[in-house]
């Protein structure tokens, strides 16, 4: 019906006027597609960006992990190769103890570990015997030198030796089997014959936060991080967190990896513009600005032509 009724006045119309009318379609159809193409376009950049941000998020997620992992491993070596040194070392001393890992430039080369300690275990029987050969030796303090905390016990687990960038003396003597968390990792110890770590709790000799940090600062500075000990899942315990650490950041992963018998999971985060500069989050902004740059002088020339035309006409 609208054909039939607009029919006759386009075939009423002149030449001129079914040109200009043609005309102001095809300026039209020009400003619509350039305005559909750049929205387009910008969209598709903006995809293309966030999915390149996403496989670069991966990859760096991915290079911490291995980074944590690797760092933890090395630290499980280093004590290994402490027992190694007592084992074939007969007749260690403290002072050997000290010179062998600084030798090994232990604290320099394992950020985080400020202290290194030989533990020796005895039970009750064994007490006054270790005793009497650690007050035998003057660096220990003599006949001050006492097992800590006082008390007795069927078994216990003594710092024997240790080598410290900080003031340990405090640390001889201290019987780490008198508390239940570190009993239960020092009992699974024995049992593997591998290193084993407590749960988290406040100790002079490992520094997690300088373990963290130093492992930040190794990493991309848009990563961000957060490390929780789950080997409890009904008591989950935060380790660490990056200091711009955000619960709402768009793209997040999960990794459970295991750490001297206790299992972490470490949460890795970065915005949707990760890894991009900000020249590179600017390019579908552009891609919009240019299409209006084109559109708006098309629609000037448009309603321009429209005006010129109805006055003529």
């Amino acid at each position: 019906m609208l054909f039939m009724l607009t029919s006759p006045i386009i075939r009423l119309m002149n030449k001129r006027t079914k040109k200009a009318l043609f005309l102001r379609l095809v300026v039209l159809s020009v400003i619509l597609f350039v305005a559909a193409g750049s929205m387009f376009a910008a969209f598709l950049a903006d995809h293309i960006l966030r999915v390149r941000s996403a496989e670069q998020f991966e990859t760096t997620a991915n290079v911490f992990l291995d980074t944590v992992v690797d760092r933890m491993e090395n630290h499980t070596d280093l004590l290994y190769s402490g027992r190694s040194y007592v084992v074939n070392t007969p007749g260690a001393t403290q002072e050997s103890w000290d010179r062998f890992f600084r030798d090994k430039e232990a604290f320099s080369r394992h950020k985080g570990i400020s202290t290194i300690a030989y533990l020796e275990t005895f039970d009750e029987s064994g007490k006054a015997g270790y005793l009497q050969r650690m007050r035998s030796q003057p660096h220990f303090g003599g006949d001050s030198f006492a097992i800590k905390p006082e008390g007795t016990r069927d078994r216990y687990v003594v710092v024997n030796f240790a080598s410290s960038d900080n003031d340990i003396n405090q640390s001889f003597g201290f019987d780490l089997y008198a508390s239940q968390n570190r009993r239960d990792a020092l009992d699974q110890s024995v049992a593997t014959g591998r290193p084993r770590a407590t749960e988290p709790y406040k100790l002079v000799s490992f520094r997690t936060d300088d373990l963290m940090k130093n492992l930040q600062s190794e990493a991309d500075p848009q990563l961000r991080y957060k490390i929780t000990d789950i080997t409890d899942s009904n008591s989950p315990k935060p380790l660490y967190g990056s200091p711009n650490w955000s619960e709402d950041m768009p793209l997040k992963r999960r990794d459970t990896v295991n750490i001297a018998g206790r299992t972490w999971e470490i949460t890795s985060a970065g915005m949707n513009s990760y890894g991009n500069s900000r020249l590179y989050q600017l390019i579908p902004f552009l891609i919009l600005a240019v299409g209006i740059l084109v559109s708006v002088p098309l629609f000037i020339a448009f309603f321009v032509f429209a005006k010129a035309d109805d006055t003529t006409s």
